[in-house]
C-alpha cells in the first residue's frame, strides 16, 4: 500500500482528528486504544452543545451579527492549552480555535508529505469525517446554530496537505 492509499485509511487520527468537533468521532468511531483516555479530550462533542440563540437584532442594528457560542469557545481554548498532543503514530493534534460556533482543527500528519496525498485521498478523508460529524449529536447541535467544523492537515514538514469544512448542509440540515 502506497503512502497516499495509507493516508486514506489512516485510522482514528486520520478519520476525525481532534475536534470531535472538539471531538467528534474518535470515541464514537470505534477507534479506541490504550491511549483512549488521552484522546477523549479531543473527541467529546457532547460538551459543545451551544447555548440558546441570541435575540434577533432590530432592523436599525447594522452591525453584523455573529452567532455566539461561549461554551464552544471556552472548550476550544481549554483544548488548545493541551496541544500539541500525539493522537497516534501518524497524527499530532496541533491546534484548535473557534470563532463563534465555527471550529477549526489543525493536525500534522507525521509520516506523510503533501505530495503523498492525492485529491482522491482528501475527498475520502472528508467523506469519513463528514459521516462521523453528521452522526454526532453534539456536532449537529453546533451545526444547528450555524457552526461548521474545519479540519486543516499539514505534512511532517509543515506544508499544508489540505483542508475541508463540514457544515449543516453537508448533513442535510
Amino acid at each position: 500500500m502506497g503512502m497516499h492509499e495509507r493516508w486514506m485509511v489512516l485510522g482514528c487520527a486520520g478519520l476525525v482528528p481532534l475536534l470531535g468537533a472538539l471531538w467528534f468521532g474518535l470515541a464514537s468511531s470505534g477507534c479506541r486504544t490504550e491511549a483512549a483516555e488521552a484522546r477523549e479530550i479531543v473527541t467529546s462533542v457532547a460538551a459543545l452543545t451551544p447555548e440558546a440563540p441570541s435575540p434577533v437584532p432590530s432592523p436599525v442594528d447594522f452591525a453584523p451579527t455573529r452567532v455566539v457560542c461561549p461554551e464552544v469557545e471556552r472548550q476550544a481554548r481549554e483544548l488548545q492549552a493541551l496541544l500539541p498532543q500525539q493522537l497516534d503514530a501518524d497524527t499530532l493534534a496541533t491546534g484548535v480555535s473557534s470563532h463563534g460556533c465555527d471550529l477549526t482543527l489543525e493536525y500534522q500528519l507525521l509520516t506523510l508529505t503533501a505530495q503523498d496525498v492525492t485529491e482522491k485521498g482528501l475527498r475520502a478523508m472528508r467523506s469519513r469525517v463528514s459521516d462521523q460529524l453528521c452522526a454526532d449529536r453534539g456536532a449537529l447541535a453546533v451545526m444547528h446554530r450555524g457552526g461548521r467544523f474545519t479540519n486543516i492537515y499539514y505534512d511532517r514538514g509543515h506544508t499544508q496537505i489540505g483542508l475541508f469544512s463540514v457544515a449543516a448542509e453537508d448533513c442535510g440540515i
